[in-house]
C-alpha cells in the first residue's frame, strides 16, 4: 500500500506499509456419516469433503478399537476388529469415529 501525499505547492511525498491479512477461520471439516459395520469389517475413512481458504496440511483420524488409533491422510483404511462404539472424546457418543485436521 502506497501514501502518497501534496504540499501546497506541489512537492510529492511518498511511503508504504504492508498489509497482511491472515486466515483466522478453521476449516469446514468434514468426516463423512455415521455408519456400523460388522466386526472385521475395512472401513475406508473419507475427509476429502473438508474445505478451507488455505491449502489442508494434514489429516489425523483419532478413535478408540479396544486402544487409541490414530490414522493419517483424507483416506485411510482400518479393520475395526472390537464391537462397539467408537468415538473421539471431542464428539457425542453417537460418533462412530471422528477426522480432524492438523495444522
Amino acid at each position: 500500500m502506497t501514501l502518497t501525499v501534496t504540499d501546497a505547492v506541489g512537492k510529492t511525498g511518498n511511503d508504504t506499509m504492508t498489509v497482511t491479512v491472515r486466515d483466522i477461520t478453521g476449516p469446514q471439516t468434514n468426516a463423512g456419516p455415521d455408519i456400523s459395520v460388522d466386526q472385521g469389517t475395512t472401513v475406508t475413512f473419507d475427509g476429502t469433503g473438508t474445505a478451507d481458504r488455505s491449502p489442508l496440511a494434514g489429516y489425523a483420524w483419532t478413535f478408540t478399537d479396544g486402544a487409541p488409533i490414530t490414522l493419517y491422510g483424507p483416506r485411510p483404511e482400518y479393520t475395526f476388529e472390537k464391537p462397539g462404539c467408537t468415538s473421539s472424546p471431542s464428539t457425542p457418543p453417537t460418533s462412530r469415529a471422528t477426522g480432524t485436521q492438523t495444522p
